[in-house]
């Protein structure tokens, strides 16, 4: 993160800063409670000149930046390793609230999430070794289903 308000962290990368589209991806990324009970909401400042931010309000952030810029892609590698599980579902539940509007491919080591993905790829030692739904790879009763 910068060391600026809020507002410009999520929104940079586009042309201007815009709270409308600034609380959407904040909302979705599970912060935006969060940033309203800071001392000046979007305009607090954050960083080394600001309030300092836990690893997870960090996560968020930086998850709510990749949303509000509106990429037809988003990579998301291990992104919420820093937030309790039940934080981790309730953004990836915001994400595909959104399906369609961008492919998301999320690496992930815990499996409680995949199960609404539209189609999950299991690597072992660097390989694709199986692929397929959640069902259908519980269903192989391989890799997968170990895990």
């Amino acid at each position: 993160l910068f060391s600026d308000s809020v507002l410009e962290n999520v929104c940079f990368g586009l042309e201007r800063a815009d709270p409308a589209a600034a609380g959407k991806a904040t909302g979705l990324a599970r912060i935006l409670a969060e940033v309203e009970e800071m001392p000046n909401g979007f305009d607090t400042v954050v960083g080394e000149r600001g309030i300092s931010l836990s690893g997870g309000q960090k996560q968020r952030v930086t998850i709510a930046r990749a949303l509000c810029a509106g990429a037809p892609i988003l990579l998301l590698d291990d992104a919420l390793s820093a937030v309790d599980a039940e934080t981790e579902r309730e953004i990836f539940e915001g994400i595909l609230s959104e399906k369609g509007e961008r492919t998301v491919l999320f690496s992930t080591h815990r499996m409680a999430s995949l199960s609404r993905c539209d189609r999950i790829l299991v690597l072992a030692d660097g390989r694709i070794v199986e692929e397929g739904t959640h069902g259908d790879l519980l269903s192989l009763r391989g890799v997968y289903f170990g895990l």
